[in-house]
């Protein structure tokens, strides 16, 4: 599974689908408040599923919007 971590900073534009949005703001805002650390890790894609009550594939469009706008940087984890 992928693994993400914080990154620099960038704002909103590509995510128009209800539930990947969402997960999309939680996440930013957590980042832009502080609340995760520089180059934090972010928990992986299932778990950030399960916390959120949707599909691996809804975590990884808004993971995907927060790496396009230089929020987080991805890495495969070793595993």
């Amino acid at each position: 599974s992928k693994q993400a971590g914080i990154a620099g900073g960038g704002m909103a534009e590509g995510l128009s689908e209800g539930k990947s949005r969402r997960v999309y703001l939680v996440l930013r805002d957590r980042i832009l408040s502080n609340a995760l650390a520089p180059g934090a890790r972010l928990p992986n894609e299932n778990e950030l599923a399960r916390f959120h009550r949707v599909s691996r594939v809804t975590v990884r469009r808004a993971l995907a919007e927060l790496e396009r706008e230089k929020l987080i940087e991805r890495r495969r984890s070793a595993g």
